[in-house]
């Protein structure tokens, strides 16, 4: 008795390329947009727990703390833009004030280099006593609840972006992107 197996060179390269998957490209996408619909949640989360609180008499809220939020993975990051965004909203609430540069400032940039792994960060300078408490205002965690609330969007979002990538594999329509060094842009690659 023998066994025959046929097509096992389609088979082994099906397999490579899933196997590299994890460290392709592609992959840095679906890590992107895993981290868009986190930083999603935690935003709708900060609304929820922190802007609900009622406000003090001597500060208007910019809504800074729930702009600042970025996304980065290895190569990319919206730090930069998300940074305008809430600084332009600090100045449409208190115009012109002297203080806004250094109580509208981001915590100090650090890369992220993890492969596998995207991060999302609240960069305000006052959002760890917002997340945490102080001596003098209870923690109100908006990361972590919306990290919680979040879970299973962002799984669904992984395990989607992986769904198309192996349907692609599948039928051998592999997508080759690379990732522009510059601008930290994914693009496909020019022929």
């Amino acid at each position: 008795m023998s066994i025959t197996i046929v097509g096992i060179d389609k088979v082994n390269k099906t397999l490579f390329d899933l196997a590299n998957m994890l460290s392709s490209e592609q992959m840095y996408d679906v890590l992107w947009d895993a981290g868009t619909v986190l930083r999603r949640h935690c935003r709708q989360m900060c609304q929820q727990v922190v802007y609900s609180t009622p406000e003090s008499k001597n500060y208007k809220r910019t809504g800074y703390l729930k702009e600042a939020i970025y996304v980065q993975i290895k190569g990319k990051y919206d730090r930069d833009e998300m940074q305008a965004r809430g600084y332009a909203l600090a100045e449409a609430t208190y115009p012109g004030k002297g203080s806004n540069p250094q109580t509208y400032k981001m915590v100090r940039f650090t890369p992220h280099t993890a492969k596998k792994s995207v991060r999302v960060t609240a960069a305000a300078r006052y959002a760890d006593y917002v997340e945490y408490g102080t001596g003098h205002m209870p923690a109100r965690p908006f990361m972590r609840a919306g990290a919680a609330a979040g879970h299973r969007d962002v799984m669904s979002t992984i395990e989607n972006g992986i769904k198309h990538i192996t349907d692609n594999l599948n039928k051998g329509r592999a997508r080759h992107t690379y990732r522009d060094k510059t601008t930290g842009k994914f693009a496909k690659r020019p022929v």
